[in-house]
């Protein structure tokens, strides 16, 4: 086999994390006795007792990222509104509700969630290009905060619904701000050939639109420009260039919330971005607080809240030589973690049981009957065995709720790691029956 074994010395980043017994660049993991940890559990004892695949979350780091928002923004006005399709596990969602925090939801299934998680309405804001007039009548009913008007005909049908219901709307407009958050291009959204928001030409007008609407209560404006941002520099320019929109709204009447989105970004690999403390410490010393004095800030933070909380739990089944190629074929799937599929996107994988054998370079994939269903890709890992174990860390956002019953695999079991140290079943693996649950036999 030619290229396969490495000189370790040639890895330093790898014999950190799995030679040495030194902090991670990841919180709350580690190896203890040679078992990896998640939060002082070991990792193994999970597995035991629930099998894999299987999605673990930790309490303590999802506590710990949202203190840090929390901290960012003492003593200002803002409201920070978790986006739910991060992840939208109900266990989850109680938690970062009892730590005060709204919701940024794009769907109804969504705010149905918040509504059972207990989500205050007058936190909730409906973001989301596609509104239906069934969930625009659900969030009136809610009564939540505000609605993010990204279209003038979106705004008409909300207005027509408002008068049905007789009550009024509120929202935000939407603007584009035709910035490259330097992401991945399916994550980006605040640029001018992307589906999202109004654009900056248009702003002046659609709000004047709104403000003659009988139905609609105009209560400021915002942007999103994307997600994993991990440079800062985008989020300000997009923050410069909403200024003269600002400038723009005060003509016609005090500006009582602005929505700066969210989008920070985490540490797959090496990245290195800001904490969520200084991500938001940042923008808001960068915010015109002169021309807003009435205004709230809007924040809506997803992924850098739950994704550091989580990984994903996998078996190595079989291990396959094809030529010069050595696969780990696992039982996880792209149905239970599609990320790697959908944007080529890195994973740190650590094996559960340290060893200290040979480094290899394999492809991790999976059962399913695609050429994309795998995890990683010339991947540089020790040399395991079938039976062992691997953890696919940050998988917390976009992970379990991006999942799917592809090749009719029921999705996989999450459990949570509370703050004492006890395992908890948070959803139940599904089951065959599960997967047939909703069709209709014909006769």
């Amino acid at each position: 086999m030619k290229n396969q074994t490495f000189v370790l010395s040639k890895f330093s980043t790898l014999e950190k994390l799995l030679k040495k017994n030194e902090p991670m660049e990841f919180e709350g993991v580690e190896y203890q006795d040679t078992i990896l940890h998640f939060s002082n559990t070991s990792l193994l004892k999970v597995i035991e007792e629930f099998s894999t695949p299987l999605y673990v979350y930790s309490e303590g780091v999802l506590a710990s990222r949202i203190q840090s928002y929390l901290d960012g923004a003492r003593n200002h006005p803002v409201i920070l509104c978790y986006s739910v399709k991060a992840n939208s596990n109900l266990s989850l969602l109680k938690i970062i509700k009892d730590y005060g925090l709204g919701a940024d939801i794009v769907s109804g299934g969504e705010l149905y969630k918040c509504k059972i998680a207990n989500v205050p309405s007058n936190k909730i804001v409906f973001s989301g290009v596609g509104k239906s007039k069934e969930e625009i009548s659900f969030a009136l009913k809610e009564n939540i905060l505000l609605f993010s008007v990204e279209s003038p005909s979106e705004l008409i049908v909300i207005n027509e619904i408002a008068k049905e219901l007789q009550t009024t709307a509120p929202i935000n407009i939407r603007v584009n701000p035709d910035i490259d958050p330097q992401t991945h291009p399916y994550i980006s959204t605040g640029l001018k050939e992307n589906k999202f928001g109004i654009s900056h030409v248009e702003f002046e007008h659609v709000l004047k639109q709104a403000l003659a609407l009988k139905h609609i209560e105009v209560m400021g404006l915002g942007y999103h420009i994307g997600s994993q941002i991990v440079n800062l520099n985008a989020k300000i320019e997009a923050l410069q260039r909403s200024k003269e929109l600002i400038k723009i709204f005060n003509k016609y009447k005090k500006l009582m919330y602005f929505d700066i989105g969210g989008g920070l970004g985490i540490r797959y690999k090496d990245e290195n971005p800001p904490t969520p403390k200084e991500y938001l410490e940042t923008l808001l010393t960068q915010l015109p607080w002169k021309e807003i004095p009435h205004a709230t800030i809007l924040v809506e933070p997803g992924r850098s809240i739950v994704g550091p909380a989580g990984m994903f739990l996998t078996k190595i089944q079989y291990i396959k030589k094809n030529y010069d190629k050595i696969f780990y074929i696992v039982d996880g799937a792209m149905n239970d973690l599609i990320r790697p599929t959908l944007y080529s996107a890195y994973h740190t994988i650590l094996p559960v049981r340290q060893n200290k054998t040979s480094l290899m370079n394999v492809d991790v994939v999976g059962p399913i009957c695609e050429t994309g269903d795998f995890f990683a890709r010339d991947r540089i890992l020790p040399q395991l065995k079938e039976g062992e174990y691997l953890a696919i860390l940050t998988t917390g956002a976009y992970g379990f709720s991006m999942a799917s019953q592809y090749n009719s695999r029921p999705r996989p079991a999450e459990v949570l790691i509370r703050k004492d140290g006890t395992i908890k079943l948070i959803r139940e693996k599904e089951t065959y029956e599960d997967l047939i649950a909703k069709e209709i036999h014909l006769m």
